[in-house]
């Protein structure tokens, strides 16, 4: 009797202690489900009860003018097109669905079927970019587990036309290259979100709360840009590519006295609505991303700055010869051929190295370099678009005599096409260097119209310099190697330039560079013009590749602003 009393007891012990034991691990949990993991699970209980949208903000437009007057013009702007998703786990007729989807979508049947027959959670879209019309199609079929949903996608209207300007948007949604990469943040804005309370069935609530956070549109950015200029330019450098087989070039237009471009232009180039189908390398704007010797037409920059020190006049005269001896070098002009006594004026007009190594000279190594940094080269410009370069200029301390006076005609020095045609537009406007931009108004979502002014950075020259370089400019376009670029009945003042292409220590043979920078009406400026062709094939000299070029753009742009003939 004893011994099943004390079996009973050590048995209700045992079940005791199970209760105890049961009882402080629910207490446990509980604890830890309704404090420690309580965030948890209320954020669970609310994605049940409660639902969240995020908004996305829309892109801001990049406008360009639309002609001489304050009319504008979207080159970048947005569209909603759409995609096809597809839910495998709610399609109950596969084979069914996979037909139907590949009529309207091009897409193959067995593909379609493939994807959908394994019940992933998620498929890629099956379609993208639909048009409104192609997208309806779609859902008028009604098929389960099939859904249309919207897609905001940045469109660019005119396709190609100012491309490398613009850059491009890539599928997560960044600014890349261009205007659209430089200013990607304030383009983009910013997103929104709205909130809805759900009932038991996931269905949104009439009266439930709710919360909205509306979204932030992007900036407005409105360019110099001329739409109509720029489509000139754009012909006019295809044209000159394609007629000499060329690897590229470039047209750059500015506003003389604001800085403001009016045209960019590259080739090769690129269609932003296709980016993806385009080699990285037509990205690439060459105005501002790559540096070339320019060759004589930076003779215009030393002979500029031996003017304004007083070491030159133009009247000043050099005995022209066939070569000079510098250092260990022998430095020949282009005609290897003497001109004799020879004017400063007549130096800049024939082109002639010789009479640069005594312009050099003349003004010495230490001035001319400051000069040169005085006219920008060596600093970024600082214009509004992604990946602006500046070539590094040589060391003063590595410079010698030789190296004095081939940067005196343009060659052992880098610029960018960018960069040249702001230091020449010095002439333009008195002596003073202008910042160029290629930002006009910033069109602030809340209201705020902001104005980009003119940004005078230094007087680099005198007034009397400018007008004396300017002068011989003409004289180059009337009587020298620039005459196809000339226009009958205005003082057009240009300098040609053919430069060599340096290569592992040496210069490539048979193989230049081609350019022209000039402005007109030379003693009022409409605007100011450089145009580059890069390797081309059948013509050796910039007059016969560059100046005609600038001289086609230049009878257009004087028309095109109505600009009365100077003489």
């Amino acid at each position: 009797m004893k011994q099943e009393l004390s079996l009973q007891r050590r048995r209700l012990m045992l079940v005791s202690l199970g209760f105890l034991f049961l009882a402080t691990f629910l207490g446990l949990r509980l604890i830890q489900k309704s404090l420690i993991q309580h965030g948890t699970y209320q954020a669970l209980a609310k994605g049940q009860q409660y639902q969240q949208t995020e908004l996305v903000g829309k892109r801001g437009q990049i406008l360009v003018k639309d002609g001489p007057g304050t009319s504008t013009y979207p080159l970048a702007t947005n569209q909603t097109l759409y995609a096809v998703n597809l839910v495998p786990s709610q399609i109950a007729d596969k084979r069914k669905t996979a037909d139907e989807l590949a009529k309207l979508t091009q897409a193959d049947a067995q593909y379609i079927y493939d994807q959908i027959n394994n019940n992933k959670q998620y498929v890629p879209p099956l379609k993208q970019k639909l048009s409104y019309d192609e997208a309806q199609k779609v859902k008028d079929l009604k098929l389960e587990g099939v859904y249309i949903r919207p897609q905001p996608t940045r469109f660019y209207p005119e396709d190609g036309l100012a491309s490398q300007v613009l850059g491009f948007v890539n599928g997560e949604g960044a600014g890349q290259y261009g205007i659209e990469g430089h200013y990607d943040d304030m383009l983009a804005g910013s997103s929104g979100q709205v909130g809805t309370a759900k009932n038991a069935t996931g269905e949104a609530l009439a009266l439930g709360a709710s919360s909205y956070t509306p979204p932030k549109d992007g900036d407005t950015m409105v360019l110099t840009v001329d739409r109509n200029v720029q489509y000139q330019a754009e012909q006019a450098l295809s044209k000159a590519v394609d007629k000499f087989h060329a690897s590229g070039g470039s047209v750059i237009i500015m506003n003389p006295q604001t800085g403001g471009i009016v045209a960019l232009a590259s080739r090769p180039t690129f269609d932003p609505n296709r980016y993806s189908a385009y080699d990285v390398g037509s990205y690439t704007n060459q105005t501002e991303s790559l540096s070339y010797e320019p060759g004589s037409t930076f003779k215009v920059i030393a002979m500029g700055a031996a003017l304004d020190a007083g070491a030159v006049t133009p009247t000043t005269t050099v005995n022209g010869t066939a070569s000079v001896k510098v250092g260990d070098r022998e430095i020949f002009n282009s005609a290897k051929k003497p001109y004799g006594l020879e004017t400063m004026t007549q130096v800049i007009e024939n082109s002639d190295n010789v009479g640069m190594v005594f312009v050099s000279r003349q003004i010495g190594g230490q001035k001319l370099y400051d000069y040169i940094k005085k006219f920008g080269f060596g600093t970024p410009t600082g214009v509004e678009l992604a990946g602006e370069i500046s070539p590094t200029l040589p060391a003063l301390s590595g410079l010698n005599e030789v190296n004095f006076a081939t940067m005196a005609f343009g060659q052992g020095i880098s610029v960018t096409p960018l960069q040249l045609i702001t230091a020449v537009n010095a002439y333009a406007n008195q002596g003073k260097l202008i910042q160029p931009h290629i930002v006009d108004q910033i069109q602030h979502q809340d209201g705020k119209v902001e104005n980009v002014e003119t940004k005078a950075v230094r007087q680099v020259v005198s007034p009397q310099a400018a007008s004396q370089i300017t002068g011989m400019m003409v004289r180059v376009v009337e009587a020298g190697a620039g005459k196809p670029a000339a226009v009958a009945g205005y003082r057009v003042a240009g300098k040609t330039g053919t430069a060599q292409i340096p290569q592992g220590g040496a210069y490539e043979e048979n193989a230049t560079i081609g350019n022209f920078v000039g402005f007109a009406p030379a003693d009022n400026p409409r605007f100011i013009m450089l145009v580059k062709v890069d390797r081309p094939k059948g013509v050796t000299f910039a007059e016969e590749s560059a100046a005609p070029t600038f001289g086609e753009l230049a009878k257009f742009l004087l028309t095109y602003y109505n600009v009365p003939p100077s003489k």
